[in-house]
């Protein structure tokens, strides 16, 4: 993060809570099927680091989230 907060904005992207129900593609699944389907077997909850260009403004909270609903979206929608 330090590093690549010299040329970029960063921001962190935090593994949290899931609502599996409203993906289309695993309706009518048991929890057990679903959970199993979308576990990704890590260790730990993980951290992704969302890089812009530091010639553009830093992204807001609201502006992070709407562009990890939409690759959510565009994934199982």
């Amino acid at each position: 993060m330090n590093r690549a907060s010299a040329y970029f904005n960063v921001h962190e992207l935090k593994d949290g809570l899931r609502y599996l129900r409203g993906i289309p593609l695993l309706e009518g699944w048991s929890d057990a099927d679903t959970w199993t389907v979308c576990m990704e077997g890590r260790k730990r909850m993980m951290t992704w680091l969302y890089l812009t260009p530091k010639s553009t403004p830093a992204l807001t909270d609201e502006a992070v989230d709407s562009i990890i609903y939409r690759y959510q979206k565009q994934m199982f929608g």
